[in-house]
């Protein structure tokens, strides 16, 4: 045959083959034409012809540069576009990276990004359903179907944490550390690290209480708005920030703690906590606080601003303890809340006080020659003036207020040393009035007293402790 059409199974597209023996039946410029008949008379609809491979074979003969035979596609339909499966778009990811980039480029091993912390309303995954797809047309003009995509997996979620809006958007409800575990989305409070923090984890940047099961190695530190539990060890050159810090194990690192801190053991350790810090042992240590509670102490710097509560001090006499008394560590902040309310009493005392003035400046305009005790008396039937002078008294006495309370807050020198046992070369120190203790005493309390300016040692029973 010189001339035939090959389909394809689903018909989307056709080959013409033509042999060269059909030259012999009709000229080269008659090709064209008998082509688009041929196809036309096997029912290809003319909207899928391709033209270009009619003029190439038109071409091809009158050139004789025919090839034997000439096969080429001649008509191509449109293929169908089948649906997509429903697919989950995740926002974040557990895998640890290699280490953040810093701003002069250099790389931050230890920053892996081992928590993903998320805010309260995060878009934390977007699932995307199935699509129906869109049908196709083969060369002779019938349908072809596309096949609909499937809804593969449902996202399952804790719905205490996770909002579902329309079935696809899986929102945040709290501020917490975003987790995928067991194929469940969630957003926890609660981070337990199992193992050590190290090179393995890097460092650990939270919201929540945090619980390691292992040690915080050198140079790795854990910083979060929680609670923090170590099991494990501090090892120097570590730190920790939280809320409140306990550590099981040995501790040699930095803390820094909001309100409280409680270990076993802690040795060149270096302590900052709001509240209270209770301790069984502690060697060479400096340890900044409201109050602390001590077992054994040797070789520490102690600043506390309410009390300082030891069972026995050790002997070190090339670096023996100092133990000082005075204001609070978070003193400042105390004072710049007071300091920033009564500025915003004399801002508002500051309107209040022009708009008084206006209402006098138009009545002594009205009134030139009047007193000041005839506008007083005259202007006291205006109720927006009546107003304006009362909140302006009102102002003035809140501002006389915060400042004595500014003034007793900076006065107030009520701390208290408690010591059941006390070595010779310990130094105390009170609101600046330093003490060196000469011998040794077993079951001293030291106050201040605030009148006279100076220490008052008084003697209670030995166990201070219980």
């Amino acid at each position: 045959m010189s001339m035939q059409v090959i389909y394809s199974d689903d018909n989307l597209f056709a080959i013409i083959e033509v042999s060269r023996s059909i030259l012999h039946s009709i000229s080269a410029d008659a090709l064209y034409e008998t082509v688009e008949n041929f196809l036309a008379d096997n029912g290809v609809h003319p909207r899928f012809i391709k033209t270009e491979t009619i003029e190439h074979l038109r071409s091809a003969a009158l050139s004789r540069s025919w090839a034997e035979p000439f096969k080429e596609i001649v008509a191509m339909g449109i293929p169908p576009r089948h649906g997509e499966d429903s697919r989950v778009e995740f926002f974040f990811h557990d895998a640890l990276r290699s280490g953040t980039e810093k701003e002069d480029g250099a790389i931050d091993y230890k920053e892996r990004g081992y928590v993903q912390t998320v805010d309260a309303g995060t878009l934390l995954a977007l699932v995307h359903l199935p699509t129906a797809g869109e049908h196709g047309l083969d060369v002779f003009g019938r349908e072809l179907l596309a096949t609909p995509g499937r809804y593969i997996e449902k996202l399952e979620f804790d719905d205490s944490s996770v909002h579902c809006d329309s079935g696809t958007h899986f929102i945040s409800k709290v501020k917490g550390i975003y987790s995928y575990e067991n194929k469940i989305l969630a957003v926890k409070t609660l981070l337990n690290v199992d193992g050590n923090v190290g090179v393995a984890t890097g460092n650990i940047r939270s919201v929540g209480d945090v619980n390691i099961s292992g040690n915080i190695e050198s140079g790795f530190s854990v910083v979060t708005t929680g609670n923090v539990h170590i099991r494990g060890d501090v090892h120097r050159g570590a730190s920790i920030q939280g809320k409140n810090v306990v550590v099981d194990g040995m501790c040699n690192g930095t803390i820094n703690a909001s309100r409280s801190f409680t270990a076993n053991a802690i040795e060149y350790t270096r302590i900052i906590t709001g509240a209270l810090s209770v301790l069984d042992k502690a060697f060479n240590c400096d340890i900044v606080c409201k109050s602390v509670k001590i077992r054994y102490v040797k070789s520490c710097n102690i600043r506390a601003s309410s009390l300082i509560k030891i069972d026995e001090i050790l002997e070190s006499p090339a670096n023996p303890t100092r133990l000082s008394i005075g204001p609070h560590i978070f003193t400042h902040r105390v004072i710049n809340s007071y300091q920033l309310e009564t500025s915003h009493l004399f801002f508002e005392k500051s309107l209040v006080r022009q708009r008084r003035k206006n209402h006098e400046s138009v009545y002594f305009k009205n009134h030139p020659k009047a007193t000041t005790e005839q506008m007083a008396n005259s202007l006291q039937e205006n109720p927006e003036y009546a107003a304006a002078v009362a909140l302006e008294s009102q102002l003035t006495e809140r501002i006389a207020y915060m400042r004595r309370v500014n003034t007793d807050f900076l006065d107030q020198k009520n701390g208290k040393i408690e010591l059941g046992a006390v070595v010779e070369g310990t130094t105390v120190s009170m609101y600046g009035n330093n003490f060196p203790i000469r011998f040794a005493m077993d079951g001293v309390v030291i106050t201040y007293h605030l009148a006279e300016k100076r220490l008052i040692f008084e003697r209670h029973a030995n166990n201070v402790m219980s």
